[in-house]
């Protein structure tokens, strides 16, 4: 049943202070590490961390568009997945097109 009032629409200034107050979320998540957010920058560094058995915070979307974060060390990269042991020690498939982002965690 719809309501008879309207819903409370936020103004430019709330808009700007819930934008300010995520981006500060955001930053202090991160503290000092700029995450691979391009193809590009997101394979080279899903590739240095292969080879240099390093683990690295992977950003991620699942098919039901759940974003999550983990902290995986990449095991094998080849036909669009990155096979990576979670922190449990246990295996497990990414489709590199759900990646969002990637930062090396021993920074």
């Amino acid at each position: 049943m719809a309501s008879d009032f309207p819903a409370a629409v936020p103004g430019p200034e709330q808009l700007a202070d819930a934008t300010a107050a995520l981006r500060r979320q955001d930053t202090a998540s991160l503290g000092t590490v700029r995450p691979a957010t391009g193809g590009v920058d997101t394979m080279a560094l899903l590739e240095q961390a292969r080879s240099r058995r390093r683990p690295v915070r992977l950003g991620y979307v699942d098919a039901n568009g759940t974003a999550t974060q983990q902290i995986v060390v990449p095991m094998l990269i080849r036909h669009g997945q990155l096979t990576a042991r979670t922190e449990d020690g246990a295996p497990q498939v990414f489709s590199l097109h759900r990646v969002t982002d990637v930062a090396d965690v021993l920074q």
